[in-house]
């Protein structure tokens, strides 16, 4: 692939209206060109919609908390190091294949 200009252009402003734009060089978009849409609130209208908006927030909120509150207690480290070439599953579970260690 050849470039014939390294720089990245970005639209900065764009009129709808009247389909200007205002095109600015060496800089990078602000947002993604396209946000597709929501394909689960489609299905919805009405106050089922208003619903599952509310219930959507709400399940994001009580998620933000589950992730503060798991950072936020001291970090214990694994009991078992499974990248090291030591490990032998026998000698975590010897109930499977008592004495294999």
């Amino acid at each position: 692939m050849r470039f014939l200009n390294p720089v990245s252009w970005a639209v900065k402003e764009y009129d709808f209206d009247t389909g200007e734009w205002l095109l600015i060089r060496g800089m990078t978009p602000e947002a993604p060109a396209f946000t597709p849409p929501d394909i689960e609130l489609a299905y919805y209208d009405g106050k089922q919609r208003v619903r599952f908006i509310l219930h959507r927030r709400r399940e994001g909120q009580l998620r933000r908390e589950k992730i503060a509150e798991a950072l936020a207690k001291p970090q214990r480290p694994s009991v078992y190091d499974l990248s090291t070439p030591k490990f032998s599953y026998h000698c975590v579970t010897p109930d499977v294949t008592p004495g294999a260690c």
